[in-house]
């Protein structure tokens, strides 16, 4: 045996000769010298693996890590049993998650500020989807609809932007609720949006949601909210009487405006804004033909009007204040 090889298959192995040994210099030039120059660690005589506890703490900068494309950055699993696929570029050039976020936690970005952080999107406890800040925008595929689950958990189209960039709603809408003293609005021939309704400043202004406007159980429009100005042409209805306006005197008792007449089996509802020595009243009324007083809500400060009812006429009573009172009104009969 002329030559003894130190080093098991997975260290770096190379050749010694032995005591009295001959004509050796080829041999440890290529299977001593040469291995010791060429090892790279890599195993299978080349040299062992190099362990965690041969690198020293905090010594592998960025500049020393580059993953192959397609490939994950790893990490262990809990029991140690496995590795759990953490993050890679795809082979599109696409940041990809190999496992799932943690329920029910939220996605995290810092605060404009800079002193804290919002919580920004999670999966709760339901499986569903929650926002943990206001969304400032959001843009979807167009003519694609924003879907959500029906009473089935079924999905079902809400709305989108269609082919011609007007916006289409699949399904009749049972609510919407709109920001205070924001109008719903809607295009013009000329294509200028153009106010149609809104709760007003003075209504309602602490957030709380209020009735505007409904289409009844009996197929009838009907609105939720006191009229403060409505503005109409060309109407052909004799039922609804528009904006118009009536002088309601000091010191009267029961007293005819000429505000509305019912007839036999009639009904309606009366939209009022009244003004007096500066102070406003803003109210509804609803009687029948057959009602001696009508049914009233208000807001505001009270004028000193009073309404009564007489043979489906219907009159007011002021107190003494030496003002006399403005009503602006609209008529709506049933």
């Amino acid at each position: 045996m002329p030559f003894i090889t130190l080093g098991s298959t997975s260290e770096l192995q190379i050749k010694v000769p032995t005591v009295g040994t001959t004509d050796w210099g080829d041999t440890l030039r290529t299977d001593t010298f040469l291995k010791i120059a060429e090892h790279d660690h890599s195993g299978s005589g080349n040299g062992a693996n190099i362990g965690g506890g041969s690198i020293a703490n905090d010594s592998i900068t960025g500049a020393k890590i580059r993953l192959a494309n397609d490939e994950y950055l790893k990490a262990r699993n809990f029991l140690d049993n496995a590795n759990v696929n953490i993050i890679k570029i795809g082979t599109s050039d696409d940041i990809e998650l190999g496992a799932a976020l943690k329920h029910d936690t939220y996605i995290t970005f810092t605060d404009n500020a800079g002193t804290g952080t919002v919580n920004a999107i999670k999966i709760n406890t339901s499986d569903e989807i929650a926002f943990g800040a206001d969304i400032a925008g959001l843009i979807l595929k167009h003519d694609t609809y924003l879907q959500a689950d029906n009473s089935g958990g079924t999905p079902t189209n809400v709305l989108k932007l269609d082919a011609n960039n007007d916006l289409s709603l699949d399904p009749d809408i049972s609510k919407l609720v709109m920001k205070n003293n924001v109008a719903i609005q809607s295009d013009n021939f000329a294509g200028t949006p153009v106010d149609l309704i809104k709760l007003d400043a003075s209504d309602n202004a602490g957030g709380t949601p209020s009735s505007l406007i409904k289409l009844n159980a009996s197929d009838k429009i009907e609105l939720g909210a006191n009229v403060l100005s409505l503005t109409a042409e060309a109407l052909t209805s004799g039922d609804v009487t528009m904006n118009n306006t009536a002088a309601l005197a000091d010191n009267q008792t029961a007293t005819s405006a000429s505000i509305v007449t019912l007839g036999t089996d009639e009904a309606c509802t009366i939209h009022y804004n009244i003004k007096r020595n500066g102070d406003t009243q803003v109210g509804t009324l609803q009687f029948t033909d057959v009602d001696t007083i009508p049914a009233e809500s208000y807001s505001g400060i009270d004028v000193g009007v009073t309404f009564t009812v007489s043979s489906g006429v219907l009159q007011y009573a002021t107190t003494s204040t030496g003002f006399a009172a403005t009503m602006t009104y609209i008529v709506i009969k049933e």
